[in-house]
């Protein structure tokens, strides 16, 4: 998880997330560049494990990808007057923050896996990427 601080958006909690951008040869890319830039990590393996549409009529996207074997490569790099903290947390924090409303952007599939198959699926989820993925990337 990430604690950020923005000029006018305040303090919030969050994951490590980013918008793709025009020419960003992939979902995996932007993902190991926004871990990259907000923790200062990067990892060996990135897990595609799901994907939410927010509308059908429009083509906007959520994207869980799980980092595995990470690597602390440096210090976050942030945006003028930005701010990025990264921790770590265990499943069972993670969803009782999830539960308390403490993210300013709601992690659709902690919601979405716990409430469709409890917490014990999404602790396997976060433990065993792999077997859940749709897509793996590969930095090595």
């Amino acid at each position: 998880l990430v604690t950020t601080t923005q000029p006018g958006a305040g303090t919030y909690e969050g994951f490590v997330a980013g918008d793709t951008e025009p020419g960003d040869p992939s979902i995996f890319y932007r993902a190991v560049k926004e871990l990259g830039e907000e923790t200062g990590y990067i990892a060996d393996e990135y897990h595609l494990v799901y994907f939410h549409q927010f509308a059908a009529s429009i083509q906007w996207f959520a994207y869980t990808i799980i980092a595995t074997n990470c690597h602390k490569i440096g210090e976050p790099i942030a945006d003028i007057g930005e701010r990025s903290r990264p921790y770590f947390v265990s499943v069972d924090v993670l969803v009782e923050m999830a539960r308390a409303r403490v993210f300013r952007y709601p992690p659709v599939m902690v919601k979405d896996v716990v409430f469709e198959f409890g917490i014990d699926k999404l602790k396997d989820i976060i433990a065993n990427p792999r077997k859940y993925a749709v897509m793996s990337f590969s930095t090595k």
